[in-house]
């Protein structure tokens, strides 16, 4: 198998870890460890649990890496299942006895979406929170309160004292500078 993408190179070392190789686990574990690690927090919705529930996730890639194959499933998708199906179980032991309600973990991102999509998709999304938090504090404010608190522009508008116009402008002119941002990127 030719190494021609970090793909390539995530699959070769997975499939050396299957034979036990050490130093390949190893490398598996520096490259994937931040993902798994975010999905794992997705479904515990616990950093302390995501971090148990990630070492549980590492002794099972040691342990079921031999069955991994590139011809059937991309690596990060083959990981990343691995992480989600083990921060399920964490999840569904941590109920109280009884409850057999799966309500929540239906809410939880299914594997409809390519786990390295979802990936790729929230580092875009970290990346342009990132560019909202370079903006001066007052127009960050806004842009925070329009987009991730549901406020309307004209809500916005009158908890700060500005015209509509005003306050659409700069939101505008703030979104426009992001998006050119992450184009560069």
């Amino acid at each position: 198998m030719a190494a021609d993408g970090p793909a390539d190179t995530l699959g070769t070392d997975l499939v050396a870890t299957g034979r036990g190789d050490r130093t390949a686990f190893c490398r598996v574990y520096r490259a994937t460890a931040p993902r798994l690690l975010a999905i794992c927090q997705n479904v515990t919705r616990d950093r302390a649990a995501a971090e148990d529930v990630l070492q549980a996730v590492f002794v099972k890639i040691w342990q079921s890496a031999a069955r991994f194959d590139p011809e059937r499933a991309r690596p990060m998708t083959w990981l990343g299942s691995i992480a989600r199906n083990a921060a399920i179980d964490w999840y569904r032991a941590q109920r109280p006895a009884g409850d057999r309600s799966d309500q929540a973990i239906e809410a939880i991102p299914s594997a409809t979406e390519p786990v390295d999509a979802r990936i790729i998709r929230e580092e875009g999304e970290d990346r342009a929170m990132g560019l909202v938090h370079e903006l001066d504090e007052d127009l960050e404010s806004q842009v925070r309160r329009i987009y991730l608190e549901g406020m309307t522009y004209a809500e916005a508008a009158e908890a700060d004292g500005i015209p509509l116009g005003t306050l659409k402008s700069r939101v505008r002119r703030a979104l426009i500078t992001i998006r050119a941002k992450m184009l560069d990127d």
